[in-house]
């Protein structure tokens, strides 16, 4: 499988599946099709994205990362088709991508390291999978870290009442940013 499309969300659901069934093997790699041109973009790799089934699984264990796995349903799609693409600001090299992905009214983001050797071949691997704090969204978006967003999706997204909070003054900075995008 090179490029993405609607068989690698079948498949990944397929998969996923199994894995909240406890059939699917332990070292299950799955995989998320070729960068799509909008990541590309970003300036991630043409390279495979992939997801080792044992990082899902601790991903949605983790305390600060609490979710279901059945919550990351159609996760292909969601990660060739984002919201926006981040430099990570935390590890050199490294991608966040958030997602239209949510659980209780947070985000899905993936960080993904670029260029990564898997096997003698280079892919783009998630690292990390988990609901953000909308309050940690607004600062990437504020960091200057933005390397591409949909306008209208994000729009959508910074308009939605769960970021009118007191002291909010960072969403009309963030919605700043991103309408400013090339």
């Amino acid at each position: 499988m090179k490029f993405y499309n609607e068989e690698t969300d079948r498949k990944f659901n397929s998969d996923l599946q199994q894995q909240i069934d406890g059939t699917l093997p332990l070292k299950h790699t799955y995989q998320l099709g070729e960068a799509s041109e909008i990541l590309q973009s970003a300036g991630i790799p043409k390279l495979m994205i992939i997801l080792e089934a044992g990082t899902l699984r601790r991903k949605s264990k983790q305390d600060n990362h609490l979710f279901d796995l059945k919550d990351v349903k159609n996760l292909p799609s969601a990660v060739q088709n984002p919201l926006a693409v981040f430099d990570s600001r935390t590890v050199k090299g490294n991608y966040v991508i958030i997602t239209e992905i949510t659980r209780s009214d947070k985000n899905f983001i993936v960080a993904l390291e670029a260029n990564r050797a898997n096997r003698s071949i280079s892919v783009n691997s998630i690292r990390s999978i988990y609901p953000r704090d909308d309050k940690q969204m607004l600062k990437d978006i504020i960091s200057g870290c933005i390397l591409y967003a949909d306008k209208n999706k994000m729009a959508n997204l910074l308009a939605n009442p769960r970021f009118h909070y007191e002291g909010g003054s960072e969403v009309s900075q963030a919605r700043d940013i991103v309408s400013n995008l090339i």
